[in-house]
């Protein structure tokens, strides 16, 4: 059975809560509740694991940003 190489030149397609939450400089728990309130996407392999869609994610930031600045040009 052969494994798929990843690709480093690119980011990652999922990242775990923990990921975003290190980059945010936020707690699990606030993108938890983002997550219940239906603003972030997720992708659950399994019961337990949760994942965030990086394109997701990364729209999320922008739009959230957008909101809260007042919409930037």
């Amino acid at each position: 059975m052969s494994r798929r190489k990843l690709n480093t030149n690119n980011p990652r397609e999922f990242i775990t809560l923990q990921q975003a939450s290190d980059e945010l400089v936020c707690t699990r728990r606030f993108l938890e509740k983002r997550i219940e309130d239906g603003e972030l996407a997720t992708f659950k392999p399994s019961k337990r694991l949760v994942r965030l869609p990086r394109k997701e994610f990364n729209r999320w930031i922008e739009s959230y940003t957008c909101r809260k600045l007042g919409g930037l040009s």
